[in-house]
Protein backbone atom coordinates (compact mmCIF):
# COMPACT_ATOMS: atom_id res chain seq x y z
CA UNK A 1 0.00 0.00 0.00
CA UNK A 2 1.11 3.49 -0.59
CA UNK A 3 0.68 6.65 1.31
CA UNK A 4 0.16 10.10 -0.30
CA UNK A 5 1.95 13.25 0.73
CA UNK A 6 0.91 16.80 0.18
CA UNK A 7 2.78 17.50 -2.69
CA UNK A 8 1.24 15.10 -4.79
CA UNK A 9 -2.00 15.57 -5.45
CA UNK A 10 -4.09 12.19 -4.99
CA UNK A 11 -5.47 12.76 -8.01
CA UNK A 12 -2.62 12.33 -9.68
CA UNK A 13 -0.93 9.91 -7.78
CA UNK A 14 -4.23 7.16 -8.50
CA UNK A 15 -3.55 7.70 -11.99
CA UNK A 16 -0.63 6.95 -12.40
CA UNK A 17 -0.24 4.01 -9.67
CA UNK A 18 -3.33 2.09 -10.68
CA UNK A 19 -2.58 -1.56 -10.19
CA UNK A 20 -1.43 -3.68 -13.00
CA UNK A 21 -4.77 -5.41 -12.15
CA UNK A 22 -7.56 -3.23 -11.41
CA UNK A 23 -8.92 -3.67 -8.23
CA UNK A 24 -11.28 -6.22 -7.34
CA UNK A 25 -13.11 -4.09 -4.72
CA UNK A 26 -12.82 -0.28 -3.52
CA UNK A 27 -13.90 0.94 -0.51
CA UNK A 28 -14.77 4.87 -0.28
CA UNK A 29 -14.92 7.29 2.85
CA UNK A 30 -17.16 10.02 2.31
CA UNK A 31 -17.84 13.05 4.92
CA UNK A 32 -20.06 15.95 3.60
CA UNK A 33 -20.32 14.27 0.33
CA UNK A 34 -16.71 14.46 -0.15
CA UNK A 35 -14.61 11.42 -0.62
CA UNK A 36 -11.82 11.67 1.71
CA UNK A 37 -10.28 8.13 2.20
CA UNK A 38 -10.04 5.19 0.03
CA UNK A 39 -8.89 1.37 -0.17
CA UNK A 40 -8.13 -1.06 -3.36
CA UNK A 41 -8.31 -4.50 -2.82
CA UNK A 42 -7.94 -7.69 -4.85
CA UNK A 43 -5.87 -10.93 -4.97
CA UNK A 44 -1.83 -10.56 -4.54
CA UNK A 45 0.09 -9.65 -6.88
CA UNK A 46 3.61 -11.13 -5.98
CA UNK A 47 4.53 -14.23 -7.35
CA UNK A 48 5.74 -15.28 -4.15
CA UNK A 49 2.36 -14.92 -2.52
CA UNK A 50 0.16 -16.01 -4.78
CA UNK A 51 -2.49 -17.09 -2.57
CA UNK A 52 -2.97 -14.51 -0.75
CA UNK A 53 -5.30 -11.29 -0.83
CA UNK A 54 -4.00 -7.89 -1.14
CA UNK A 55 -4.56 -4.42 0.04
CA UNK A 56 -3.12 -2.52 -3.07
CA UNK A 57 -3.72 0.76 -1.49
CA UNK A 58 -5.10 3.22 1.70
CA UNK A 59 -5.62 6.76 1.31
CA UNK A 60 -6.72 9.10 4.23
CA UNK A 61 -6.80 13.07 3.14
CA UNK A 62 -4.57 14.55 6.03
CA UNK A 63 -7.83 16.57 7.32
CA UNK A 64 -9.71 12.86 7.97
CA UNK A 65 -6.84 11.47 9.95
CA UNK A 66 -8.13 10.57 13.60
CA UNK A 67 -11.83 10.50 12.53
CA UNK A 68 -12.11 7.13 12.10
CA UNK A 69 -11.96 6.81 8.29
CA UNK A 70 -8.40 4.76 7.96
CA UNK A 71 -10.57 2.23 10.87
CA UNK A 72 -13.74 2.03 8.84
CA UNK A 73 -11.83 1.20 5.58
CA UNK A 74 -9.40 -1.02 6.89
CA UNK A 75 -12.49 -2.46 8.96
CA UNK A 76 -14.35 -2.75 5.93
CA UNK A 77 -11.21 -4.46 4.13
CA UNK A 78 -10.65 -7.27 6.61
CA UNK A 79 -14.11 -8.30 6.39
CA UNK A 80 -13.70 -8.45 2.62
CA UNK A 81 -10.59 -10.13 2.95
CA UNK A 82 -12.02 -12.31 5.80
CA UNK A 83 -15.31 -13.36 3.03
CA UNK A 84 -12.96 -14.68 0.76
CA UNK A 85 -10.85 -17.96 0.20
CA UNK A 86 -7.10 -16.60 1.46
CA UNK A 87 -5.66 -17.44 4.41
CA UNK A 88 -3.88 -14.33 4.72
CA UNK A 89 -3.06 -10.69 3.03
CA UNK A 90 -0.33 -8.68 2.05
CA UNK A 91 -0.19 -5.00 1.53
CA UNK A 92 3.01 -2.63 0.72
CA UNK A 93 4.30 0.43 2.32
CA UNK A 94 7.35 3.13 2.24
CA UNK A 95 9.44 1.82 5.33
CA UNK A 96 9.82 5.86 6.54
CA UNK A 97 6.12 6.18 6.68
CA UNK A 98 5.86 5.51 10.68
CA UNK A 99 1.95 6.52 10.72
CA UNK A 100 1.10 4.25 8.62
CA UNK A 101 3.00 1.53 10.49
CA UNK A 102 1.46 2.24 13.91
CA UNK A 103 -1.69 1.74 12.09
CA UNK A 104 -1.11 -1.50 10.31
CA UNK A 105 0.59 -3.00 13.20
CA UNK A 106 -2.32 -2.09 15.56
CA UNK A 107 -4.36 -4.13 13.26
CA UNK A 108 -2.04 -7.40 13.39
CA UNK A 109 -0.35 -6.03 10.28
CA UNK A 110 3.55 -7.07 10.61
CA UNK A 111 6.34 -6.86 8.69
CA UNK A 112 7.36 -9.96 7.46
CA UNK A 113 10.59 -9.31 5.79
CA UNK A 114 10.19 -8.50 2.25
CA UNK A 115 10.93 -5.23 0.62
CA UNK A 116 11.55 -3.74 -3.03
CA UNK A 117 11.93 -0.63 -4.98
CA UNK A 118 9.31 0.35 -7.30
CA UNK A 119 10.04 2.87 -10.55
CA UNK A 120 7.44 5.40 -11.13
CA UNK A 121 6.61 8.48 -12.46
CA UNK A 122 7.55 10.14 -9.12
CA UNK A 123 10.76 8.33 -8.32
CA UNK A 124 11.81 5.53 -6.89
CA UNK A 125 10.08 4.46 -4.09
CA UNK A 126 11.33 1.91 -1.62
CA UNK A 127 9.03 -0.15 0.01
CA UNK A 128 8.52 -2.83 2.66
CA UNK A 129 5.76 -5.38 2.44
CA UNK A 130 3.35 -6.43 5.66
CA UNK A 131 1.42 -9.65 6.30
CA UNK A 132 -1.65 -10.43 7.80
CA UNK A 133 -3.35 -13.62 8.80
CA UNK A 134 -7.18 -13.98 8.40
CA UNK A 135 -7.83 -17.25 9.68
CA UNK A 136 -6.43 -18.34 13.15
Amino acid sequence: AHTFYPLVPPERYFAEHLPSAPPVRTWVVERDGRVVGFTHLGPSRDPDAPEAAELYGMYVEPEAVGTGAGRALMEASMEWFRSGPWAEAILWTLPGDHRAARFYRAWGWAPDGAAKTGHTPLGDLDEVRYRIALRP
